[in-house]
């Protein structure tokens, strides 16, 4: 390398980029507040910017999958609502529980605006995880756990209790159980543990499946025609 080659406000060196050098053989103080490249105008800390990618890219944000993001979100709270603000979405945070995440602005004034966001939609097995996983956690929590945990194999026998009657092939209802399991996993209702047959529930659980919610999804779980393996579902509000 030659002392000619232009660097940036980071020292970051284009040319050795260039060569070959990704960004993970780069080392950036994550509470730098210099410009991070060409053209930068942003006013937040590497590390606000990540927590702020973070909140776009998933639902939701805790102290138990990323402590260090969510300390991040506490630190610069007040940029970061800025930034989602912008977006027409509100930054909504439970410190008991130590969640974050992103909603769509103006609900409660009856505004619309364009958003990021889209209806997900969980069928009936999800659904039944959902309020099995609820359950589990705040009895959990109300005997002073200090976390809830479940097994795989418990959460399929569960959700055979609210199979329609005349069902025949277990086998495949089964392969579905396991998928609404490894979906809530994807979500992150579940955490992967080192055991690869117990998980950890996440207790965002309890942020996110609002009394309104929970009572959205009750319902269709009652009036869910048996027969559909797709009734029985409800919509979130979830990353487009």
């Amino acid at each position: 390398m030659t002392d000619s080659r232009q660097r940036n406000a980071l020292g970051v060196d284009h040319d050795a980029l260039a060569e070959g050098f990704g960004p993970d053989d780069i080392e950036i103080d994550d509470n730098t507040d210099t410009v991070l490249f060409d053209g930068d105008t942003g006013s937040l800390p590497l590390i606000g910017r990540k927590a702020l990618v973070l909140l776009m890219k998933r639902t939701h944000v805790t102290s138990v999958t990323h402590p260090r993001e969510w300390q991040a979100v506490l630190d610069h709270i007040d940029g970061i609502r800025s930034r989602l603000n912008d977006m027409f979405l509100e930054l909504v945070i439970d410190r008991a529980n130590e969640v974050a995440y992103k909603r769509q602005a103006g609900q409660d004034l009856g505004s619309t605006f364009s958003t990021l966001l889209a209806n997900r939609a969980y069928v009936r097995d999800e659904v039944a995880l959902l309020l099995h996983l609820r359950d589990v956690h705040h009895r959990a929590m109300r005997e002073a756990e200090e976390a809830a945990y479940v097994e795989r194999t418990d959460l399929i026998e569960s959700l055979r209790y609210v199979r329609p009657a005349d069902t025949r092939d277990h086998v495949r209802a089964d392969k579905a159980a396991e998928r609404a399991i490894d979906r809530l996993t994807e979500d992150r209702f579940l955490l992967r543990t080192d055991d690869p047959d117990r998980l950890r529930i996440s207790p965002v659980i309890k942020t996110l499946l609002t009394v309104e919610r929970l009572q959205a999804f009750t319902d269709a779980m009652q009036t869910a025609d048996p027969s559909d393996p797709n009734d029985g579902g409800a919509e979130t509000e979830e990353d487009e």
